[in-house]
Parts: C-alpha cells; structure tokens; sequence
C-alpha cells in the first residue's frame, strides 16, 4: 500500500528530470542563459533597464533649450524591443526609440510643435542610471530648413 502512494511522486521527479535544464533562451534578453534547454519564464528585457523618469541635461547647437526637465522612459505596447521616450526636447508626442542591449536607435521620429513640423534622428545608451542621446532635429518644412544636433544627458 505505501509503494501505491510513492509510485505518483517517482513518476513526477523522473518526469520533471526529462525536461533539460532550465533558463532563459532568449539570446537578446539580459540574463540569457546558452546552457539552458527548457524556457523558465524568467527572461528579463533589455529594455527593462531604460524605464523611468529622469533628470535632463541639454547641450544643443540650437540657442534655444528645451525648457522640459523630466523625461519619462517606458515600455512599448505593441513589441517587446522599443521604448517610448516622453518629453525629449520639449515633444509632447513620445519619441520612439529600438534597443539593442544597453543601446538604441531613433528612426526618423515625426512631431509636431507649434504647428509644424520637426523631426528626430539619433542614438543613445545607457550606462548605470545614466542614459546619453546623441539626436538631430530637422524643421524640413520651414522655407528654409532648419537642422540641429542635441546631447541629452538623462540621470535617475
């Protein structure tokens, strides 16, 4: 009668045996593990680390600074590799930025300010609680276009 009652917790340790080694397997995420067999749950985003609310810092060629001193950092909705940058010179509308480990890239990111509009281009990392963006920002539209670049220094 005993060996009835310790027949179903053999099976489940010989079956739980069969799986390989646990992990994460995604070799973009942060802790991914290459000895790992079985996919955990565990995988940690690299663009994790990006989200926040942070302090800025402008060096631009423009004279004008952008009067914005927060910038908030999230998470996209619809993937799991871009961020969305909110406040980044002065924009209302979010610039979206794909990461890539600690680093990331703007692709032609459109705006409008006062009424016209403006585009963004850049890169960044991030290096502890400190993100650098190197970025332009193009008025194409104007009568006559307008370019100028930024470094943005963003602190938590």
């Amino acid at each position: 009668m005993k060996f009835l009652k310790i027949v179903p917790l053999i099976i489940m340790v010989i079956l739980a045996g069969c799986k390989g080694k646990g992990g994460c397997t995604d070799p973009n995420a942060e802790n991914f593990d290459p000895s790992a067999e079985v996919e955990d749950n565990t995988c940690i985003s690299p663009r994790d680390k990006f989200k926040g609310i942070y302090t800025v810092m402008y060096q631009c060629s423009a004279n004008k600074q952008p009067e914005v001193k927060l910038i908030e950092v999230k998470a996209a909705n619809d993937n799991l590799t871009d961020i969305l940058i909110y406040g980044l010179n002065g924009y209302t509308i979010p610039t979206r930025a794909t990461v890539n480990k600690s680093e990331f890239k703007i692709f032609k990111s459109r705006n409008i300010i006062q009424h016209e509009w403006q585009a963004i281009v850049g890169s960044g990392n991030i290096v502890g609680g400190s993100i650098t963006i190197q970025y332009s920002i193009e008025h194409p539209y104007n009568a006559s276009p307008v370019y100028y670049s930024c470094v943005a220094t963003l602190n938590k």
